[in-house]
């Protein structure tokens, strides 16, 4: 059969259709190799299991490209040499902290045993002197006629009780100098009430007893008082011995503590050094890793490389994300390129 001239011309125009079609569409090949390009300046990525999706013409002439494929992080020599350097660092920070730590509790164990034994004395000869303040107190209650002071109770504060107990002593004494006072103002006033009677024609009274009586009364007030500072005074001579006790077993504890501080020291280095350390492992990794890499996917990759370091033997020391999205390209003169 002969094909007619008009025939071969459409068949040479839909083939160079067809042919022009191609060109406005990359390849994969094309499509992996600009997305190779792009981690050129990181060594230590690359791309495997690569696979278009689908892709979009785009009426400007560029083409959008939907893809997936795994993006591999394989560590470089220096990368591990950080972790390695990291690792050992840290386990011999680790190693020492656990002594310190073990000394620290040690120490701590002994101090609160001791202390505890301080408090155990304290409370009870606490308990001790407030049943006989409250005895004392009651005695002095009953036996006083018109004064009165308050109840004394020394608290859990040991710092606090000498100065209770000397306010205490005061404030009886005070009740003395006050009735002695209010004893002369009585009497004076009984002796102005005879003068009254007397420049009345009242010679029959007789206010003599109410003198005595008045003094009895003060005399019965004094002596109460006088007595319940003198119980005080006892009180306090036998709760300060616990007192001083108590201090001298605090100043114990101090003297453990100023001894172990060299340790409490030592551990809070180690803690700031590790610290430290991990801060520059990172920055070794950030710095390592080429500042020119696409830095989404550096970030990524960096956190799970940090995460997982412990495992980079496990893995051969690789690791792979599976990445996906739109590649945007462009025709250029050197063929199809990504558009940045």
């Amino acid at each position: 059969m002969i094909r007619s001239k008009n025939a071969i011309v459409v068949n040479l125009l839909s083939l160079a259709l067809l042919v022009g079609c191609g060109d406005n569409r990359p390849s994969d090949s094309d499509i992996k190799k600009q997305l190779l390009s792009q981690l050129s300046p990181c060594p230590e990525l690359s791309i495997t299991n690569f696979k278009k999706i689908n892709g979009y013409p785009q009426n400007d002439g560029s083409y959008i490209a939907e893809v997936q494929y795994n993006l591999v992080f394989t560590p470089s020599d220096q990368m591990l040499d950080y972790v390695n350097d990291y690792n050992n660092t840290i386990t011999s920070i680790t190693r020492e902290g656990a002594n310190d730590k073990a000394k620290a509790e040690a120490f701590n164990a002994q101090a609160k045993t001791i202390d505890g034994a301080c408090v155990d004395t304290y409370k009870s000869n606490l308990s001790a002197a407030n049943t006989s303040l409250a005895s004392a107190y009651d005695d002095f209650k009953n036996a006083a006629k018109w004064r009165s002071i308050s109840q004394l109770t020394l608290s859990n504060n040991p710092y606090l009780n000498a100065g209770e107990l000397d306010q205490a002593i005061a404030q009886a004494k005070a009740a003395i100098n006050d009735a002695q006072q209010l004893e002369q103002e009585r009497l004076e006033q009984n002796k102005s009430n005879s003068k009254a009677a007397i420049a009345q024609g009242e010679t029959w009274m007789d206010f003599s007893s109410n003198d005595a009586q008045i003094r009895a009364d003060t005399n019965q007030q004094i002596t109460a008082d006088t007595n319940y500072i003198n119980a005080v005074i006892s009180i306090k001579d036998n709760f300060t011995k616990t007192l001083v006790q108590y201090s001298s077993c605090e100043n114990n504890i101090q003297k453990l503590y100023q001894a172990n501080q060299g340790i409490f020291d030592h551990l809070k280095a180690l803690n700031t050094e590790q610290v430290s350390t991990r801060d520059k492992d990172i920055a070794g990794l950030q710095n390592s890793l080429n500042k020119d890499c696409p830095i989404i996917v550096i970030g990524g990759l960096l956190g799970l490389f940090d995460a997982d370091r412990d495992d980079i033997d496990a893995y051969r020391k690789t690791y792979r994300l599976t990445e996906s999205g739109s590649v945007h390209l462009i025709k250029s003169d050197n063929g199809w390129v990504i558009q940045n």
